[in-house]
């Protein structure tokens, strides 16, 4: 943050007002500049960072049309989703996946690897 270092204690008191900084005039340049980065940083979202894909697993691989995933081999492979707050549902023939306010279905019929990609997409 050189760019707040570099402003006049004018502007910084019209950026720290805009931001709702009590006792702008009593306050150094220094210590607005500090301010204003503590505003800013709480203002932005944090990235969330996904696991990588496995580098190789048979289980992704694509199966037979008939073939069903085990609920089991679904929740092993999105286990570090689940933990990052995933959640994951399965019925007879569908699996349920919610994150935050998205969320996706699909057949259990379909590979491991769409379910990964889904979870992906979900929280990416």
């Amino acid at each position: 943050m050189d760019e707040l270092r570099k402003k006049s204690i004018h502007d910084l008191r019209v950026i720290a007002q805009s931001f709702g900084i009590a006792d702008i005039f009593e306050k150094t340049a220094n210590i607005l500049s500090q301010e204003i980065e503590l505003k800013q940083q709480k203002i932005v979202k944090p990235v969330i960072e996904l696991p990588s894909e496995p580098e190789y697993d048979v289980r992704l691989m694509t199966a037979k049309p008939y073939a069903k995933a085990s609920m089991d081999s679904a929740i092993e492979i999105l286990e570090p989703y689940i933990k990052m707050g995933l959640k994951l549902k399965f019925d007879e023939e569908h699996w349920y996946m919610d994150y935050q306010t998205r969320n996706d279905m699909g057949t259990i019929r379909m590979p491991l690897r769409h379910m990964l990609r889904a979870a992906q997409r979900l929280m990416g």
